[in-house]
């Protein structure tokens, strides 16, 4: 008799009724659809939004029905229908109605809703399971459970994209959409099963979205390749990408890497098999692996996260974070310039004091020196730049200074050491004692001896600032100057020839010059501050810098909010990693610190008898 009948659910946002064909399905195994207990727990999530039927519909209504009775079922879904359009007719004119559907599902209601959809939509789950072996296509879901945890982990936000490669039917991508404020979520499938089964629950998760009542943000599933060049730009401009590549293999992995290679800073990865180690440490060995860019975290193993195995499964967060590479490179220079550092002082200090002795200009020494010491420039290249410079201005080529020939112990053989002074004093150096030792041609030896080769010391490094001060005048009065490369034709003096500003008349009142030209300064200032103030662009420019300032704060709400997560997750893993440990060495039932000083002395009695 009641073959062929209907059951309607009213919709709490007043849209239209769902409707159940009697009899009822019933399923069996783990896939099971009972569409009786559908109603009873729909009914139930109903009147969590609804807390003036919630006592009335558990005590009364709730608590006696029968599943297989059409009757019973016919009455049950009456009652709620009568109360819910009560409810509704009351609320008219209120503004509860928009309140309620402004609002996110819940976490509990959205599991259920898509536990709705995945009824409706995958008629028979069996088919997804039809796929080869050891392939790619291995088609496998991801729990309810395991999305939420990588929704805490990765915080997504307003501006986030969400991409899902493989999204199998979409119940992930699906789920995003509903859950978080991410502006788009896309899911990708390439098997054609999952991708038909997708299309399908397109339409019925914006109806049962309708009929709740609940917000959902952008989303899309589509069917290809998401190695496809194709795709690239969507993976690239995403910021959140999830993979469950589990069982894609080395040769699918490795075109992920390439693609992730080209990822934003900031993106995140969550995926169900590392891209790199975790201890992954850069070397020059492992300069091009995908590891030089990224940070890599497991999330804490859930019990049941995935279909193909009830044993617990981790899944991993990576970060894209090119400056850990930038901050290597760095590392090694700052190491390369301690262990070289006063190589290119010292040879810039030396070509300049050949360049003297040889009566070169001092501006040119002067200029030269006071290069070598800027910070703007590199030792090596003071040192081969200048240097250069040096010998072209005044053919002096000394080959002794290097390092290699700076031996003190070097004697040819048959030759004996002389004493004596390798350089003879300077006597009218125009440094005032400034170099002590210069070096002087050697005179050439009797004939029929060999000549013998003395020695060559180091030449004390002249100081930037002494040799600066030494010449200033000469570079200053001197017109025709032959300067260094890089330096400027500019003369101290001709900045004081420039006036500032006018000079007032002589005072007729009194005042002192001194003041007149401080009013007259005040006033120029004064006036070019109020034209400033004219300009169209001073606005844009402070409104611009108060938006940057508030770009940053956010920044760092956000990087705060982050690292406090991470602290805490740290917390817990190490409370947790201790009691594992405790367990593994037989000290498990531990609840103060003396117990565990006693334990530990009962243990390592038992596993070391010589221990007092």
């Amino acid at each position: 008799m009641a073959q062929g009948a209907e059951l309607k659910l009213h919709s709490p946002a007043g849209g239209e009724p769902a409707i159940y064909a009697w009899p009822l399905n019933v399923g069996h195994g783990k896939d099971r659809i009972d569409g009786a207990l559908e109603i009873v727990d729909t009914i139930k999530l109903v009147c969590e939004d609804f807390p003036e039927m919630k006592y009335a519909m558990e005590n009364n209504i709730l608590s006696d029905y029968d599943t297989k009775s059409y009757e019973s079922m016919k009455q049950l879904v009456d009652k709620y229908n009568r109360a819910m359009d009560s409810i509704l007719q009351l609320e008219k004119g209120t503004a509860k109605p928009a309140q309620r559907l402004s609002q996110r599902a819940s976490r509990a209601l959205l599991k259920h809703i898509l536990q709705q959809v995945y009824n409706q939509s995958v008629t028979d789950p069996e088919r997804l399971n039809q796929y080869e072996p050891f392939s790619p296509e291995v088609y496998g879901e991801t729990s309810y459970e395991l999305v939420c945890q990588m929704i805490d982990n990765v915080q997504p936000l307003e501006s986030d994209t969400f991409v899902d490669l493989g999204s199998g039917v979409g119940q992930v991508v699906l789920q995003m959409a509903a859950a978080t404020g991410c502006k788009r979520c896309v899911g990708i499938e390439k098997a054609d099963v999952p991708a038909r089964y997708a299309e399908v629950m397109i339409p019925s998760f914006i109806k049962w979205m309708k009929w709740w009542g609940k917000k959902y943000g952008e989303f899309q599933l589509i069917k290809g390749d998401f190695l496809h060049e194709s795709r690239r730009e969507l993976l690239v401009t995403s910021s959140i990408v999830f993979v469950n590549n589990f069982a894609f293999g080395p040769a699918v992995d490795h075109k992920l890497k390439e693609l992730f290679a080209d990822l934003r800073d900031g993106t995140r990865i969550v995926s169900s098999k590392a891209f790199c180690p975790l201890n992954f440490r850069i070397t020059d060995r492992t300069l091009s692996d995908i590891g030089t860019i990224m940070h890599v975290t497991e999330m804490s193993p859930l019990t049941g996260s995935v279909s193909w195995t009830g044993k617990p499964v981790s899944y991993y967060l990576h970060v894209i974070d090119r400056t850990k590479l930038e901050r290597y490179f760095q590392k090694l220079k700052t190491k390369d310039e301690k262990e070289g550092n006063g190589r290119g002082k010292r040879s810039a200090a030396v070509s300049a004091a050949a360049s003297i002795t040889n009566g070169s200009d001092y501006s040119d020494a002067s200029n030269l020196v006071s290069q070598s010491n800027s910070p703007h420039m590199s030792e090596d290249s003071n040192m081969d730049f200048y240097g250069d410079w040096a010998i072209d201005r005044t053919g002096f080529v000394q080959d002794s200074f290097s390092e290699e020939e700076d031996d003190d112990s070097y004697t040819p053989r048959g030759s004996k050491r002389r004493r004596g002074r390798a350089y003879p004093p300077s006597t009218n150096h125009p440094l005032n004692g400034t170099m002590s030792r210069m070096p002087q041609p050697r005179q050439r030896g009797r004939r029929g001896r060999k000549p013998v080769l003395r020695p060559i010391r180091k030449v004390p490094t002249i100081g930037g600032l002494d040799v600066l001060n030494s010449f200033t005048l000469s570079s200053l009065m001197s017109k025709d100057r032959n300067l260094a490369p890089g330096t400027v034709e500019q003369v101290i003096s001709d900045i004081y020839s420039v006036p500032a500003f006018e000079v007032p008349p002589p005072p007729q009142n009194g005042y002192s010059y001194a003041l007149q030209v401080f009013l007259e300064n005040q006033r120029v200032q004064f006036i070019a501050m109020i034209e400033r103030f004219k300009d169209p662009q001073f606005k844009d420019e402070i409104q611009k810098s108060i938006d940057d300032e508030i770009k940053k704060g956010d920044t760092l709400r956000q990087k705060n909010t982050w690292l406090l997560k991470e602290i805490a997750k740290l917390k817990v893993n190490s409370v947790m990693f201790l009691k594992l440990r405790l367990k593994e060495l037989g000290l498990g039932d531990i609840s103060c610190p003396s117990e565990l000083k006693d334990q530990s002395t009962v243990q390592a009695r038992r596993l070391f008898p010589s221990f007092n």
